[in-house]
């Protein structure tokens, strides 16, 4: 039996498909168009208080659009609140002084992600040690 990845010319016969990136291409993203009622729904949604991010997973676009939309009809966006004070960035150093990873810290206080914490910890001035593995 002879394998191809695709083969016009052969019967199904005496070719056998290989399933690969060239013989099964992913669909592409369907791009949706919001209708006026929806536009109208997001800005006053958001004026209500949703963030962006769900609104973009609530209407199955991407967030720069709902970004795009909000600033077409002049709805002014929120200020990014900051996630840690002052005296809890101190803390969390202390522990990440004392050992404990970045991941564990920002567990700890609560923090999505261990981009936030390292941020913070850049804007503090507090040293953060190279990923296991990577050299600098």
């Amino acid at each position: 039996m002879t394998l191809a990845i695709c083969s016009p010319t052969a019967s199904e016969s005496d070719v056998q498909e290989i399933p690969g990136r060239l013989s099964n291409p992913s669909p592409r993203p369907v791009q949706r168009r919001l209708s006026t009622a929806d536009i109208d729904d997001i800005c006053a949604t958001y004026v209500s208080g949703t963030s962006i991010d769900e609104l973009a997973r609530s209407h199955g676009v991407n967030r720069t659009t709902i970004i795009k939309h909000l600033d077409q009809h002049g709805v002014p966006r929120r200020r990014m609140v900051r996630k840690m004070t002052d005296a809890l960035v101190a803390e969390a150093a202390v522990e990440y002084l004392d050992g404990y990873s970045l991941a564990i810290v920002a567990n700890r206080f609560n923090v999505a992600t261990i981009r936030t914490l390292r941020r913070e910890f850049r804007k503090a001035g507090i040293a953060t040690r190279p990923r296991q593995g990577w050299t600098y």
